[in-house]
C-alpha cells in the first residue's frame, strides 16, 4: 500500500511535533537546572556542618569539613586550621606567644590607619567584640578578590586570626559568616 501525500505530511508533522516536545523538554530541563544553580550559588553548602573542639588551642568552631591542622611556616608558635569549601579558603590561626593582645590590636590599628596597606578599605577597619574579647576586622582588595581578616584576643595569651577571600564582585559568603559566628573560646587548659 502506498501512502498518500497527506498521510506523509501528517506523519511528518507528528514526528516534528514529537521532536519539538523533546527539544522543549530538554530546554526546559536545562533552564530549571540553571535556575536552581543560580539560586544555590552563594548559599551555605549543604554538607554536614560539625563543631570541632580544639581544647589545647582554646577554641571550638563549626565548619563544613574537618580543618587541616599544621604549623605555620612563617609565624613562630602558630598553628593554622585550614578549611576548604566551594566558596573559598578559610583559615584560623592560633598564636600562642603570651602577648599583650590589647597592645597588639592597637599597633595593628595604627598600622592600618596609616594608609600604607594597598587596597585597604578604610571604612572596614572596625574594633569589635568576639566572645566578650577585644577584636578587630578589616577588608582589602587584592587583584580581583576581597580578603577579609579578623584578629581576636583569647584567653591566657592566645591570639587568633581569621582569613578568608572571595571574588571582588560578591558579598561575604554565607559560609564565612557562619564559621565566624560559630567560633567560641574555651576555658584555658594551660
Amino acid at each position: 500500500m502506498v501512502a498518500s501525500g497527506r498521510e506523509n505530511r501528517d506523519n511528518s508533522k507528528a514526528s516534528n511535533l514529537k521532536m519539538g516536545v523533546r527539544k522543549g523538554n530538554i530546554l526546559w530541563s536545562i533552564s530549571l537546572l540553571f535556575c536552581f544553580s543560580a539560586f544555590a550559588w552563594g548559599q551555605e553548602p549543604s554538607g554536614d556542618w560539625k563543631e570541632y573542639v580544639y581544647s589545647n588551642d582554646g577554641f571550638a568552631v563549626a565548619v563544613p569539613s574537618a580543618p587541616t591542622r599544621h604549623a605555620d611556616a612563617q609565624i613562630p608558635h602558630t598553628t593554622n586550621y585550614d578549611v576548604s569549601f566551594v566558596e573559598g579558603p578559610f583559615r584560623i590561626g592560633v598564636v600562642d606567644q603570651n602577648r599583650d593582645c590589647g597592645a597588639t590590636l592597637s599597633e595593628l590599628k595604627v598600622s592600618l590607619l596609616s594608609g600604607k596597606q594597598p587596597g585597604l578599605d578604610m571604612s572596614s577597619v572596625k574594633e569589635i567584640r568576639v566572645a566578650d574579647h577585644s577584636a578587630m576586622e578589616f577588608r582589602h582588595r587584592v587583584a580581583n578578590e576581597i580578603r577579609y581578616e579578623r584578629y581576636v584576643c583569647g584567653n591566657n595569651g592566645y591570639y587568633y586570626f581569621f582569613y578568608a577571600k572571595w571574588p571582588i564582585n560578591q558579598s561575604m559568603p554565607a559560609s564565612v559568616k557562619r564559621i565566624l559566628s560559630s567560633f567560641r573560646l574555651l576555658p584555658s587548659t594551660k
